[in-house]
């Protein structure tokens, strides 16, 4: 059931930080209802950007419909003293971040069945999101939860997204935290849930080595190592982590994000299939082990440091965890897109006094949807240092958001209000001062510079003119490929369906199609979209071909691959699938059957060469005729005359044809063969 306050009651603020302030809260309802969560607030300066409020807007309402077990549950989000804010639940435990500090601090790594099970709850997660197209872009221990129950959430979906404003401003812009970040976020180019997936990648990796991957003391270093260094095998540097791991993160490890075609499910399925090969019981409890062990390492310690702190060792968790964020907080880079050096504040924390507990109510709803919300008791707002400049002085809340701020009604206000007033009329008369004589000079400059005041007033018109908003006009883009399935990536951007599928683009946009299906070459090709014509791309994908050749004495057996019957030997094929494990089998009549296991390669011929064993088994007959003599014939082919009057046959009923040359007469008879025995038959013939 969706959760529905009707006030929120402020118990403390866990930390603030270079974007964001946190604070424990109660979210409140009819009839008795609490439940504690965690209020993130978006400082000020950030609110008053009005793309990034946009953008926050539809990321929140978008993080709320967010619903799973491994992502942290966004429940409400509205606008408080100014700026806009997120009520999400609070998980009970630690960061992946603590955890792993925990670890390296005792010098051991974390247990392999809690990595596996971090890891792929992590990845279930981060599915969940892009299924419903939503990019993490920020994935790192500090946004992977863990509770003292063992459960995985992802955390801050949305906020990450909001963030990374991917306008014509943004150019050059790289966010994120540089140790993380796929190749293609480093160079700040558009990205796409493949960013993500090697983000996580280079989570596990650290899960399971309790080390980070990519080394360097200054961005440009770890930029340069996410994009060339060898990345090492855990199983060679770690004792006990199965091989299938590294196939698993080799895939997300592709460099090229087009050829990075490994999906959220597939790598769950490959995580789990390498622990059950390995007989590795992975479970929450070993999380929920791990966790708590760290988690009471962690609140022994902050009860030692500071007993008292409002919030208790939580508090103390989380200041801790903000603190040290400084090593890996963003860094301003410069990049081939542009000059300009970008980066995020770090995090900064500033006293728990700033702020007093109070009551949130609902107050009504702004034109953009959004639930207004304000404190039911006043307080002073803790201005950030930026607004506040050098000065000292606390500004007050306003007056139309907040009410008064103490006293009786009418008189407190009225102070701070008179004391606003004075305040505005020095700094006014300043102003208009300064702004007087600027717009003097302007003039006296334009006078001198123009004929007429008309025509300097007609070009400043036509400067101000907004120009014409190009319409965009989109046409249809059809992408077929024989055999049918492929995967297909354009522009860099992966589409959620296989060939043959149909998107639509703006017409004149020039686009780069590239298909992907395992057996088969990829095939890139560039179009640009017309309008008044039919926008195909249609291919025929060349499937990868190996050779297969096969000699056996006697020659004459049947090859069969697969089930598939390819000829006799001796045999040569060129044109086949290649593939690991391939069953062959080579069968001829009254021989044994021959069962090989095959690896066809690329480009390659593989021989084999078989000597048949024959499967029956034999006996012997006598055949005496008192009146005559004659000739054997089985299905019309004589039989040899052995010593001693017998006939070597294998064992079973044959019918024989006997002839007698000198008459010519004929006698058919049925006679029966059995193992290392020799058995005497007697015919007459009618002369």
């Amino acid at each position: 059931m969706a959760l529905a306050p009707s006030r929120y009651e402020l118990l403390d603020r866990i930390a603030v930080g270079g974007m964001a302030e946190v604070f424990r809260a109660k979210a409140l309802g009819a009839h008795g209802f609490e439940k504690t969560l965690a209020i993130k607030k978006i400082i000020p300066e950030l609110a008053k950007d009005p793309e990034f409020e946009e953008r926050f807007i539809v990321e929140a309402k978008l993080a709320v419909g967010l619903s799973h077990a491994n992502v942290v549950q966004v429940m409400d989000f509205g606008r408080f003293a100014g700026t806009l804010f997120i009520a999400m639940e609070l998980v009970d435990g630690l960061d992946l971040a603590a955890l792993l500090k925990f670890y390296r601090d005792k010098k051991q790594r974390i247990p392999i069945p809690a990595a596996f099970h971090i890891s792929t709850e992590m990845i279930r997660g981060l599915s969940f999101a892009h299924s419903h197209d939503v990019v993490h872009r920020d994935v790192s221990p500090s946004n992977v939860l863990l509770s003292k129950a063992g459960e995985v959430k992802i955390a801050d979906f949305g906020i990450a997204t909001a963030m990374h404003k991917e306008l014509s401003s943004d150019a050059g812009r790289v966010m994120g935290k540089w140790r993380y970040m796929s190749p293609e976020q480093t160079q700040a180019a558009s990205l796409t849930e493949a960013s993500d997936i090697f983000s996580a990648a280079v989570v596990i990796f650290e899960v399971f080595s309790g080390r980070k991957l990519f080394p360097g003391t200054s961005s440009d270093d770890i930029a340069s190592n996410i994009h060339s260094m060898p990345i090492p095998k855990l199983s060679e540097i770690c004792e006990g982590i199965p091989v299938a791991v590294d196939d698993v993160l080799a895939q997300m490890f592709e460099r090229d994000p087009a050829k990075r075609v490994i999906t959220g499910p597939e790598v769950m399925r490959g995580l789990v299939e390498a622990s059950y090969t390995s007989t590795i019981v992975a479970t929450a409890l070993d999380v929920e082990e791990a966790v708590r062990e760290a988690c009471e390492s962690i609140d022994l310690k902050s009860d030692e440091k500071s007993e008292n702190t409002p919030g208790g060792a939580f508090d103390e968790m989380i200041r801790a965890q903000l603190a040290g964020a400084g090593s890996e907080t963003d860094i301003a880079r410069k990049t081939a897109v542009s000059s300009e050096d970008v980066g995020l504040a770090n995090t900064q924390l500033q006293p728990l006094s700033d702020v007093d507990a109070g009551t949130m109510i609902k107050a009504g709803v702004d034109a953009g949807g959004v639930t207004i919300w304000k404190l039911e008791r006043e307080t002073v707002a803790a201005t950030p240092q930026s607004i506040r400049g050098n000065t000292s002085e606390q500004s007050a809340v306003s007056a139309p958001e907040f009410g008064v701020v103490g006293g009786q009604p009418g008189q407190e206000s009225r102070y701070f209000e008179a004391k606003t007033v004075h305040k505005s009329m020095r700094r006014g008369v300043l102003y208009s001062l300064v702004i007087f004589g600027g717009l003097a000079a302007v003039l006296v400059f334009f006078a001198l510079r123009t004929p007429s005041y008309e025509q300097a007033n007609a070009a400043l018109v036509a400067d101000a003119s907004p120009p014409p908003v190009p319409t965009l006009v989109q046409a249809q883009l059809r992408v077929e490929s024989t055999p049918p399935g492929a995967t297909v990536v354009i522009n860099g951007h992966r589409q959620r369906d296989v060939t043959p599928l149909s998107v639509q683009r703006e017409v004149g946009s020039e686009l780069q199609v590239k298909l992907f299906l395992l057996g088969y070459e990829d095939h890139e090709t560039t179009t640009t979209l017309a309008q008044d014509a039919e926008n195909l791309i249609a291919v025929e994908l060349v499937a990868f071909q190996a050779g297969l050749a096969v000699i056996t004495k006697p020659p004459g057996a049947e090859v069969w691959l697969d089930g598939a019957l390819l000829g006799t030997t001796p045999l040569e094929k060129r044109d086949l699938r290649p593939g690991p494990d391939r069953s062959l089998q080579l069968k001829r009549k009254d021989y044994k059957t021959i069962a090989l296991q095959v690896s066809l390669v690329r480009d390659s011929v593989f021989e084999v060469r078989e000597t048949l064993k024959n499967s029956l088994r034999y006996g012997y007959i006598n055949i005496s005729i008192p009146n005559g003599w004659a000739e054997v014939y089985e299905n019309g082919k004589r039989k040899p005359y052995q010593q001693s009057g017998r006939y070597r046959m294998s064992v079973g009923v044959h019918r024989l044809q006997l002839i007698n040359p000198p008459s010519g007469k004929k006698k058919t008879v049925r006679v029966e063969v059995f193992e290392n025995r020799v058995e005497t038959y007697k015919f007459r013939f009618d002369l």
